[in-house]
């Protein structure tokens, strides 16, 4: 709480953009957000995240490494350990707070996985990430894709010959993380079906992973989540065989929040660095000094409130986490009044799949949506409550 209170959104806004609620304010005149920057308020959550890391750690919380979990697959031992974070739920002692209810048949394993229908069983081929995540995660360097110099940021966009078949060249030289929870074109995905224990997942129309004629259970940019999908999830029928308590927080989040309340307020940036660096070093990339080093370093403020957003952009993904932080970073216009990209699934070729194509389903983000409508009946019940703005 009090990291959102510092963030920009409730705390006099950011960059180049004033606070949105000068004018909101309750019946009495008094400001319902302050429209102040206060450094303060990042010293205090600062604060807060380091106590509660303490607090962690002192009752045995830790980043789940060496895994021991019994499935051969991932084969890459890092990537084993990424994919695994919080589905080992045996062993990990990283997952703080957890929401607990079973997951249903229609929910976040069958939504992710390679299509499968009828007699042989059921998934639907739907948690689909876009461009623009797919875009987020580092190179194999630990560095963003449009500044580490060895990699080919130009030719991203090529299409490109591997033992599987032809890929995009954006799907290549990444970092474990992309590898371990992202399905490309003419990569793997650790899922049981029958006898195997992968599947060859191709997305063009007429593919596996292909929207074929359907008007639903398809991959809209191309690509599918593997990231909390357990790697021994049987499909054989219509089931979840694998369940796990879903992380509400967990330890990587508690040092990225510390990190970055460091950072805002100006002060032991090397701290912060250090524990961004946990992060980074479990996902199997150098830390920022070594990555950074080649391009100038990392070691003023700007740079580091980069670092540490697209820290938990590739570390949170799909943990609930994207959805707040664009908002309270006051970034959420730049990302949601745009549509999303992907590959053309219409494509039957490799020459017509891999063209970079708008995804159909509409986007639109206003300023009001920066904060939620409070409900019309909770507003009749309490005379003194005011709406929120725009609404």
């Amino acid at each position: 709480m009090l990291l959102y209170a510092a963030s920009p959104l409730f705390n006099g806004g950011g960059g180049d953009k004033q606070s949105f609620y000068a004018d909101f304010k309750n019946l009495d005149g008094t400001a319902l957000i302050s429209t102040t920057f206060d450094k303060e308020k990042w010293r205090r959550a600062a604060v807060a995240a380091k106590e509660a890391i303490d607090a962690a750690e002192q009752s045995g919380a830790s980043l789940y490494k060496n895994s021991t979990y019994n499935t051969a697959l991932p084969a890459n031992p890092i990537e084993k350990d990424l994919r695994l974070t919080f589905i080992d739920k045996v062993n990990t002692k990283e997952v703080i707070w957890a929401e607990t209810r079973r997951e249903g048949l229609y929910d976040f394993q069958n939504k992710s996985t390679p299509f499968l229908s009828g007699a042989q069983g059921e998934s639907y081929n739907g948690v689909s990430p876009t461009l623009t995540l797919i875009e987020s995660f580092y190179s194999k360097n630990g560095l963003p894709i449009d500044k580490d110099p060895n990699y080919d940021y130009a030719g991203r966009y090529g299409i490109t010959s591997t033992p599987n078949g032809n890929t995009l060249a954006l799907n290549l030289n990444r970092e474990p993380r992309f590898n371990a929870w992202i399905a490309y074109h003419n990569s793997y995905y650790e899922v049981v079906r029958g006898s195997a224990n992968q599947i060859l997942v191709q997305f063009r129309k007429n593919d596996n992973c292909g929207i074929q004629g359907r008007s639903n259970n398809y991959s809209p940019t191309g690509y599918l989540n593997k990231k909390g999908i357990a790697p021994e999830l049987n499909q054989s029928r219509l089931q979840v065989s694998v369940n796990y308590p879903w992380p509400v927080i967990r330890l990587a989040e508690l040092y990225l929040n510390y990190a970055e309340a460091l950072i805002e307020y100006g002060q032991d940036l090397n701290t912060a660095k250090q524990y961004i660096d946990r992060v980074r070093v479990r996902a199997g990339i150098p830390a920022i000094d070594v990555a950074w080093a080649p391009i100038g370093g990392a070691n003023n403020q700007a740079t580091l409130r980069s670092i540490v957003r697209q820290e938990r952009t590739i570390e949170l993904y799909l943990e609930g986490h994207r959805f707040w932080d664009l908002r309270r970073w006051m970034i959420a216009d730049q990302y949601l009044n745009q549509q999303a990209k992907g590959m053309n699934i219409q494509g039957g070729t490799d020459t017509e799949f891999f063209k970079i194509t708008t995804v159909v389903f509409p986007r639109s983000f206003s300023q009001r949506n920066y904060l939620m409508p409070i409900p019309q009946e909770e507003i009749n019940k309490n005379e003194e409550l005011v709406q929120n703005p725009g609404y």
